[in-house]
């Protein structure tokens, strides 16, 4: 059982601790673990320090969003049982060789993992983007209802895109959901590659202390590994699929009980989870269970603005004061179509409903990378950007596929982190802090060297 003096007591969200204390506590939080981790099985993953995208980009670097026809939800019969068809399979089988060790008397983990039983599960991050969405929606169109904010009276669909973006940009208020998702504000469990037994804050190192002085830790992660699944190091009640471990990626050894012909136990060999769904490798898996971030961000982006377009007109009416346009708030839902209102000699300008205009979609692929451009302001180099902008508008202007060359040239440029080495297809768990590419690295990767759970666990054969 692992000792050590004081315990964990840095919380984040607490006022208590000084900020110079908390990074002392956090230091010691981190090299304390790393000791007791590394003195049986480094079997961990740091989502805070060394790979904080993981889940989020593929093998090519692309940041990615699950497939939601691969999800299943058996897990529990709660909210959160939400969970790919393989991590279902992996964490029952989980679950019920612990139960079995319990019933027996050989462990007493159900008491520290909450009776197995899952607190929290997959999160979808599309519904949460588009309750923000709706919100920064209704405030721009409450205020271009009055005229604040707003430098154009909004006639037509094009007007109102542009005047949402610039209006998003000026109070540099995030709308692209892929900004929303390659931000610290959606953690792992929107990658579907995560269970939780827990619903203790990350933050909050003093509930973690149980779990590293448990008698029984280390047959917990040993265990964990066995299985395919790394532990959290921040949240050592959340469990990660190690999608490069062999018990996932390629099969393990099982133990079938003592064989009396041969007078030794039986040892079979098992598919790994992964393998079972006929995925050979993690190019395949990332394919299948996952879509881009990058075009699915667009789609909303688009829908997003039509369903507030929609909005705006069913509560503005257009009237005539002294000659000048005006917009009067309120409902009204005769919407003036295809004719002309005359009052004395000035003109009421017409509202265009959505279905009576002709919208091009490169001029809502320009407005979606205005928005990126603004969101992701102080990431990218001024000077790449100008090569890549004019690379861009060349696309959109002259090719036949200017749509998906445009997303692909987005996403090239907007990812903000790469974590994958391009040679290897592996992730940089073991490679040295370095840039990832000529123009940039954002992910804080470890200095040291790190085993994958592929390295250490070669068999399954239970330690309970």
């Amino acid at each position: 059982m692992p000792v050590y003096n004081p315990p964990f007591l840095a919380n984040s969200q607490s006022n208590s601790l000084r900020s110079y204390f908390l990074y002392d506590h956090r230091r010691w939080y981190r090299e304390k673990t790393d000791e007791i981790f590394n003195s049986f099985n480094p079997n961990y993953i740091d989502l805070w320090r060394d790979v904080p995208f993981y889940g989020k980009v593929d093998t090519k670097g692309k940041i990615v969003i699950p497939n939601m026809k691969k999800m299943t939800f058996p897990l529990t019969s709660g909210a959160e049982s939400v969970g790919f068809d393989f991590m279902v399979k992996a964490t029952n089988e989980f679950f019920y060789f612990l139960q079995r060790g319990a019933v027996a008397g050989r462990t007493n983990l159900q008491k520290l993992l909450n009776n197995f039983k899952i607190k929290k599960g997959f999160v979808n991050a599309i519904d949460l983007a588009v309750e923000e969405n709706v919100l920064s929606i209704e405030a721009f169109n409450s205020l271009a209802h009055q005229n604040i904010y707003v430098k154009k009276q909004i006639t037509d669909f094009s007007n109102y895109v542009c005047e949402a973006v610039k209006f998003f940009a000026s109070i540099e208020q995030d709308f692209t959901f892929f900004k929303y998702f390659s931000s610290s504000k959606v953690g792992l469990r929107s990658t579907g590659l995560c269970v939780e037994f827990s619903n203790d804050s990350h933050n909050n190192d003093l509930k973690k202390n149980k779990y590293f002085t448990s008698p029984e830790f280390y047959k917990y992660v040993q265990t964990a590994a066995n299985f395919g699944f790394r532990i959290n190091k921040n949240a050592p009640w959340m469990l990660v699929a190690d999608l490069n471990s062999k018990p996932m990626l390629t099969g393990r050894t099982v133990k079938r009980g003592y064989s009396r012909t041969e007078q030794k136990t039986r040892e079979i060999h098992v598919d790994g989870y992964l393998q079972e769904k006929f995925i050979p490798n993690l190019e395949t898996f990332f394919n299948e269970y996952y879509e881009s971030a990058m075009e699915y961000s667009f789609y909303l982006f688009v829908s997003s603005l039509v369903a507030g377009y929609a909005q705006y007109l069913n509560n503005i009416r257009y009237l005539t004061k002294e000659g000048d346009i005006k917009i009067e708030i309120g409902k009204y839902n005769k919407i003036f179509n295809n004719v002309g209102i005359t009052r004395g000699k000035q003109m009421i300008k017409r509202i265009k409903p959505l279905q009576n205009q002709i919208i091009d979609t490169f001029f809502l692929v320009e407005q979606y990378e205005k928005s990126l451009k603004n969101e992701f302001k102080g990431v990218y180099n001024k000077s790449n950007y100008k090569s890549f902008y004019k690379k861009f508008k060349k696309i959109i202007n002259t090719s036949n596929k200017g749509y998906t060359e445009s997303m692909e040239l987005l996403e090239d440029f907007y990812t903000p982190v790469k974590i994958y080495n391009p040679d290897t297809k592996k992730l940089f768990w073991n490679q040295p802090k370095k840039e990832l590419t000529q123009e940039k690295s954002y992910a804080n990767l470890q200095e040291k060297s790190k085993p994958t759970a592929g390295k250490i666990v070669t068999e399954f054969i239970a330690d309970i």
